[in-house]
C-alpha cells in the first residue's frame, strides 16, 4: 500500500482555471458577475475505500492536517476547444479555493464566444493536503443559454478504491436545485437557477474498440509504450493530433502495460499530452514540451512506435527508449493489439502481422 500511494508525492501538473474565480461577496453582497459570465454550481461526494488514516500517518502528516477536512478546486475549464494548454506547477491550495466534500461549489466563469463550456476534472485534497492529491474526472461539456446568470450542474459521486488503483470512478449523478438554488441564495443575490443540459465529452476513459471506425485499408493503428520500465503497466494516456488540437485518443491499459490507439488518419502526428503511471503519478505536456511525438505513417497499417522510459524522456523533454525495437517486445505488443481488437475487421490482418513476428 505505501508504494502504491507514493503518487501522492506530486509529480503533477495541472491546468488552473484561466477565467474561473471564486464569486465573492462585496461588502456582504455578492458582486454581480459581468453580461459575458455565469455562476456554476454543483456538489462532489467521494467515497474512499482505503485506510486513509494509515495512509496519512504514513505521508507524516501533522496533527492539523489529520484533522482537516476533504477538499477540492472548482473545475478546470478550457476556455475553448482549440485552447492550447500552458503548464505550470500546481499552486498553494489557499483557503480562498477550497470547497469542502459534499458541500456546493459556486464560481464565476467566463462564457466563450460560442457559449460551450467544457469541465474536464478538479483536484480532489484528502485531508487538505497536496500530499494527498488526485483527480476527479468530469467530463462533461454545455452551452449557456443567452440571459441566464446560474447553471446547476448537478451532485457527482465518485468512488476512490485501493483495487482500482486509486483512481476517481463515478457512481452517480443526482440532482436537488431546489437544495442548490437555497444554498445559492444564501451565498449570494438571487440568481435563478437553471439545470445544465451537459453531455459527455467526446472522449471516454477507455477506448471501445469495437465500435470505432477505420479499417487496414484506410487507417492506421499505432501502439506501444510509454513508462517507468517494461514490467509495469500504466494506467492512462491521452494522445493528441497536432492542428487541429484533437484529444484523442485517450485510453486506460487495466491489463497491459501497451498504449493501443483507435485508428488515425495515415500522415496524421500525435503527441503524448497525459501520462499517468500504475503509480498514479500524473504528468501533462503541450506540444512544445511533450516527450514523445508520434508521426503515422503514410501507408494504412500497423504501426509500432517503440517502448520508452517515461521518467528520464521527462525530464530531457525527449524520446528515451527502454528497449532497441526488441522483437519479443514487438510481439507481446501485437498481442496487446490483438485482444483489443478481436472480433473486429482488423483481427485477421493483426494476426497476419503476429505470423511475421
Amino acid at each position: 500500500m505505501k508504494k502504491l500511494f507514493s503518487f501522492i508525492l506530486v509529480f503533477m501538473f495541472v491546468f488552473l482555471p484561466l477565467s474561473a474565480g471564486k464569486a465573492k461577496k462585496k461588502d456582504g453582497v455578492f458582486h454581480r458577475p459581468d453580461t459575458n459570465e455565469v455562476i456554476l454550481v454543483g456538489k462532489i461526494i467521494v467515497q474512499a475505500d482505503f485506510d486513509k488514516d494509515f495512509i496519512a500517518k504514513s505521508r507524516l502528516l501533522t496533527q492539523k492536517e489529520l484533522d482537516s477536512p476533504n477538499v477540492h478546486t472548482a473545475p478546470i475549464f478550457n476556455k475553448n476547444s482549440n485552447f492550447r494548454y500552458d503548464i505550470s506547477m500546481s499552486k498553494a491550495l489557499k483557503e480562498v479555493d477550497r470547497f469542502r466534500d459534499g458541500e456546493y461549489f459556486y464560481m464565476t466563469y467566463e462564457i466563450p464566444k460560442d457559449r460551450y463550456i467544457e469541465l474536464k476534472y478538479l483536484l480532489y485534497y484528502f485531508m487538505s493536503t497536496p500530499k494527498l492529491c488526485t483527480i476527479i474526472p468530469l467530463a462533461i461539456n454545455f452551452y449557456v443559454p443567452e440571459g441566464v446568470n446560474a447553471l446547476y450542474l448537478g451532485d457527482f459521486s465518485y468512488n476512490v478504491k485501493e483495487k482500482n488503483d486509486f483512481y476517481a470512478s463515478e457512481t452517480a449523478v443526482s440532482y436537488n436545485i431546489e437544495k442548490a438554488q437555497k444554498f445559492l441564495d444564501e451565498e449570494t443575490d438571487h440568481y435563478e437557477l437553471v439545470k445544465a443540459d451537459w453531455k459527455r465529452n467526446r472522449h471516454s476513459r477507455i477506448i471501445d474498440y469495437t465500435k470505432v471506425t477505420g479499417s487496414p485499408d484506410n487507417s492506421v493503428i499505432f501502439y506501444g509504450g510509454f513508462g517507468r520500465d517494461l514490467k509495469a503497466k500504466t494506467n492512462y494516456y491521452i494522445f493528441s493530433e497536432v492542428s487541429p488540437i484533437i484529444l484523442h485518443p485517450d485510453q486506460a491499459s487495466k491489463e497491459t502495460k501497451f498504449f493501443v490507439s483507435e485508428p488515425v488518419s495515415p500522415g496524421s502526428v500525435y503527441v503524448l499530452r497525459t501520462w499517468r503511471d500504475y503509480n498514479c503519478y500524473n504528468f501533462y505536456f503541450n506540444e512544445q514540451n511533450s516527450p514523445l511525438t508520434v508521426k503515422i505513417p503514410v501507408e494504412p497499417g500497423l504501426y509500432y512506435f517503440g517502448f520508452y522510459d517515461a521518467f528520464n524522456s521527462i525530464e530531457k523533454q525527449k524520446p528515451v527508449k527502454l528497449d532497441s525495437n526488441s522483437k519479443a517486445l514487438r510481439r507481446e505488443a501485437l498481442e496487446a493489439v490483438l485482444e483489443c481488437y478481436k472480433g473486429t475487421e482488423w483481427e485477421d490482418y493483426i494476426r497476419k502481422e503476429l505470423e511475421k513476428n
